[in-house]
């Protein structure tokens, strides 16, 4: 468990369900002892897995003592995501200023101001482009992934700061590098931004945090402020708060000779541009790309996930749609916020075809036929897996269909090595399971049946058993039976009936003990026999033996009873 990277595992909450495998769209998750790793190096940091993990033991680095300790030993500004509009609904800026004072913070600033920026370079810069793709550099979960998975598109991210970047750089253009930085928004990627660029960027927060903090202190949004700290407010946003939205990159720029596209959610962007080449572009074409789907108003740090997408969409829009009205807005702003973006490959190991398919092998898959691709595992293809098993990332007990056919082997080796038959049955008393003990336990025909098929699967019970009114009460009641002595048709059983899931399942474990019984009897009479002849031997001598005799006789009568069924013996009466 790796606490110091933005996204990671609290391995004693993790249910080895394999969600977190199959959502991640880049398998950046390994598999160890059934727990579920966040691997740093293959990690984009989209927090996808944050979102899908039903039990929540994917967690977003809690950041919060960070930035206590900032609060208290310098100034700090915050940069507000533009998206905060659908997640504080109804506050002003001027009113989350004073929340923010009262919280510690110097100043406020929308981040939307660096996002404007942003669009201007663009704007400066799209004339002069070639017929070729430009990548967005506003999301850096999308800019991890181009580093890491298609390093040949890392030269075609436009050489532009991401809007929090730029927007970091004008506050310390105005304020001074004393000034520490601090954002606030719904992604868990910027924190990834944040530890490459600390002279920048101090800390990235989410709002989740920031609900958290507010609530702590006590503090409404909209109440008025007690505090008498001045608290800056840095310009005003316009249409950069479209960028939270999907397309909204793209509704800040002019047209022009470049042909724009939008795509959001990070497994439509790989599908998208998987197998693009230089020829299938032959004008310049521009891509707003946004790990989360629908746009960061869906990122993971937000406070109610479960908000429609419609309603956060309509509140950034009315907000924007206010602003653009009051003609708010700043003049042209002269900021150097060229960089270019380097390359981090993630060198993914090739097996080949001869090691795939020994790992194959090993999870009982002998042919393509037996390749099920059925997904249960978190990867696409059963040779996905097998190859994430040889890198490491994942055990073959994720594979369902492995573990069923060795579950089915262990219960049928347990079924086949015991001694007493064996017969579990479904609801219509069908035989779902039996061994061969419990086949030719009853008739020849039964048995020539299994030996015939290696199985009595949906077979009658009332057909071969005479007691299946004792399974049908278990079906009903949910309650076992035990009958150390069953006497049915001349013979004697030993029955253990179990439920295994009420109204659906029953179980048995039966033992003929016929003969056992008829051998005790057996050896009862024979006692007494010997008892009979004792006692007459010994009525003449009675008073020599004295109580030696009834010694005998106790010992003798122990041996019978033990020996002799519960049925009453008119013979024994007469002792």
């Amino acid at each position: 468990m790796d606490h110091k990277f933005p996204v990671y595992t609290a391995l004693a909450q993790c249910q080895d369900c394999y969600k977190c495998v199959r959502e991640c769209p880049v398998k950046a998750i390994q598999i160890e002892n059934n727990l579920a790793n966040v691997l740093p190096e293959y990690c984009v940091g989209c927090g996808h897995c944050v979102e899908v993990c039903p039990v929540g033991a994917k967690h977003i680095r809690d950041d919060v003592n960070r930035l206590r300790y900032l609060l208290k030993s310098t100034p700090v500004f915050v940069s507000l995501a533009p998206s905060w509009v659908s997640e504080f609904p109804d506050v002003s800026l001027e009113d989350m200023a004073a929340a923010l004072g009262e919280l510690g913070f110097a100043g406020v600033s929308e981040t939307a101001l660096g996002a404007e920026v942003v669009s201007g370079e663009l704007m400066k810069d799209m004339p002069n482009w070639e017929n070729k793709l430009y990548i967005s550099s506003a999301c850096p979960a999308v800019v991890e992934w181009v580093k890491k998975y298609t390093p040949g598109l890392s030269d075609n991210i436009t050489s532009l700061y991401s809007p929090l970047l730029a927007h970091c750089k004008m506050i310390k253009q105005n304020y001074g590098d004393e000034y520490k930085v601090v954002f606030f928004g719904p992604c868990a990627a910027k924190k990834i931004e944040a530890d490459r660029n600390p002279e920048l960027l101090n800390l990235a927060l989410t709002f989740a945090d920031l609900n958290s903090l507010l609530t702590e202190a006590g503090i409404a949004l909209g109440s008025g402020s007690s505090h008498h700290k001045e608290v800056h407010i840095f310009g005003k946003a316009r249409e950069g708060m479209f960028y939270p939205l999907e397309g909204g990159m793209i509704r800040t720029l002019e047209k022009n000779n470049v042909e724009n596209i939008s795509i959001s959610g990070l497994d439509n962007i790989i599908r998208e541009l998987e197998g693009l080449t230089k020829t299938n572009i032959d004008k310049p074409v521009f891509l707003e790309a946004l790990a989360c789907a629908g746009g960061c108003i869906n990122g993971p740090g937000t406070i109610c996930p479960q908000k429609a997408g419609i309603s956060k969409r309509l509140s950034v829009i009315k907000n924007v749609e206010i602003l653009t009205e009051q003609k708010t807005g700043n003049k042209a702003v002269d900021l150097d916020i060229k960089t270019h973006y380097g390359r981090e490959y993630v060198s993914a190991p090739v097996f080949t075809d001869q090691k795939i398919q020994t790992v194959l092998v090993s999870l009982n898959k002998h042919s393509q036929q037996d390749e099920l691709n059925c997904g249960g595992c978190g990867y696409e293809t059963c040779r996905e897996f097998a190859a994430a098993m040889l890198q490491g990332k994942a055990e073959s007990e994720m594979c369902v269909s492995y573990m069923r056919i060795k579950a089915q082997r262990k219960a049928n080796a347990l079924l086949r090595s015991m001694p007493s038959g064996v017969v579990i049955v479904n609801r219509k008393l069908e035989i779902i399971e039996c061994n061969r003990p419990f086949a030719e336990m009853f008739d020849d025909d039964t048995r020539v049946t299994f030996d015939a098929l290696d199985n009595l699967e949906n077979a009658k019970l009332n057909s071969i058993v005479p007691f299946g009114d004792l399974f049908r009460l278990v079906l009903h009641t949910g309650d076992d039976i035990c009958r150390e002595r069953y006497d049915c048709d001349g013979r004697i059983f030993n029955l253990t009936i179990f439920s295994i899931q009420k109204n659906e399942t029953v179980g048995a474990v039966i033992q003929d003990v016929t003969e056992v019984q008829w051998q005790r009897q057996q050896i009862a009479r024979k006692a007494r026999e010997v008892l009979r002849k004792n006692l007459a031997t010994v009525q003449n001598i009675a008073s020599s033996l004295g109580e030696h005799m009834a010694d005998t006789e106790i010992l003798l009568n122990s041996i019978a009873y033990s020996y002799e069924d519960d049925q009453p013996d008119p013979e024994r009466e007469q002792l």
